[in-house]
């Protein structure tokens, strides 16, 4: 490819030319992406907007199946400050694999990150990372949405959009090269300006160096945003939900009867010890049903895409659900009395199982067991019996 230069002006008025040179290795981008997610240029994406990127995690794995090992591994998975999941595929351009392969490869691990990865798989791999890299992963996330202190319900808020818009497609999917090839680049303006949910764009990074006065310069550049892809792209805004919207979502997505089995729990569920909780999503509404003791508590939330889903990945914060064994206890009756069979490896997730589930008087009558359950054995921590 053609070299260019740059020129660097100099306290004193000179010049000092950069020349383009090409990174030694690929890992050297991945590592600078890792470091400095700013190169993603969000200002070039959004200038009334710019985005902000948080990055999750390296070599993330996809499976192929509900609750399977990894398949795939994307390079980079980062989220900006609007929820969106962020896919990011580096290459050279000296690997020839940029002009074709990687768009399969991005396509399969999108279609199938969309369909099966838990969100407490990605809420673990942001705290791992930043345990890792000896950081306060909730300050991360405060900084990334602006925020002074923990506000339980903004990032519980946050993490509820993030599966709302995996689940939806509200994605984004970067192609990150030192340069763009050209056939990569018209695969890129063509697939972003006939989707209408997800984002695609090539990043191109420059490296520029002077090896005389060790000075080096990295210039991003986006690829791939067209007119019509802006226009069609536009955020749509945030929706509180209610009872009364939640209940239609349910008619009319999956029918009466499934309103009905939603209906009976929320008007039993009201009347007990839970504070209700209603999300802001988009395209799927939600409500959470909490127990404030000394800390709060949330148990579980009802989707009205059909999913009763339950929270250990908060309940794991705060005791007696601290305690991995108690949270057998719960994963224990949830199959005894209701048949749903939970992983080991979820007990620190975001589980869920079909409203099915609960269609029978009987099966409601042994999940509001559960409930009771788990409430009086907060209430008995906290008494110190």
């Amino acid at each position: 490819m053609y070299k260019g230069s740059i020129f660097i002006i100099k306290e004193d008025n000179t010049l000092v030319k950069m020349e383009e040179t090409s990174y030694d290795s690929e890992e050297i981008l991945q590592e600078l992406l890792d470091s400095y997610p700013d190169l993603l240029a969000g200002d070039q994406m959004n200038p009334e907007n710019p985005r902000r990127w948080i990055p999750i995690a390296r070599e993330f794995g996809i499976p192929s199946v509900m609750n399977g090992a990894s398949h795939w591994r994307i390079d980079h998975f980062f989220i900006d400050q609007d929820c969106i999941p962020t896919f990011i595929e580096v290459k050279r351009s000296s690997d020839s694999r940029i002009r074709r392969e990687v768009v399969g490869q991005m396509l399969d691990y999108a279609a199938n990150a969309t369909k099966y990865w838990p969100i407490g798989t990605i809420q673990n791999a942001f705290i791992e990372k930043y345990v890792k890299d000896g950081k306060d992963s909730i300050q991360v996330l405060n900084d990334l949405l602006g925020i002074e202190a923990e506000d339980e319900a903004v990032i519980e808020e946050f993490w509820s959009k993030v599966q709302e818009n995996l689940r939806s497609g509200v994605i984004r999917m970067l192609f990150v090269a030192d340069e763009i090839p050209e056939e990569l680049r018209r695969i890129i303006e063509f697939m972003n300006d006939q989707k209408t949910k997800s984002e695609v764009l090539g990043i191109e990074i420059r490296q520029f160096l002077n090896v005389d006065n060790n000075i080096k310069t990295l210039v991003p550049r986006v690829i791939g945003s067209t007119t019509n892809a802006k226009l069609t792209k536009k955020p749509a805004s945030k929706r509180q939900w209610n009872e009364e919207l939640v209940m239609n979502e349910i008619s009319n997505k999956l029918g009466t009867e499934a309103r009905a089995v939603y209906q009976d729990i929320f008007n039993h569920l009201s009347t007990g010890p839970y504070r209700i909780w209603y999300g802001l999503g988009q395209k799927s509404g939600s409500i959470f049903f909490l127990y404030d003791g000394v800390n709060s508590h949330n148990l579980f939330c009802m989707w009205t895409y059909g999913a009763f889903e339950l929270q250990f990945q908060h309940l794991k914060f705060y005791p007696p659900f601290s305690d991995l064994d108690k949270r057998k206890e719960f994963q224990f009756k949830l199959k005894e009395l209701l048949g749903v069979e939970i992983t080991d490896n979820c007990l620190n997730k975001r589980p869920s199982f079909s409203w099915e589930k609960l269609k029978t008087e009987e099966a409601r009558k042994n999940f509001y067991e559960i409930l009771d359950w788990a409430v009086n054995e907060i209430k008995t921590y906290e008494k110190g019996d």
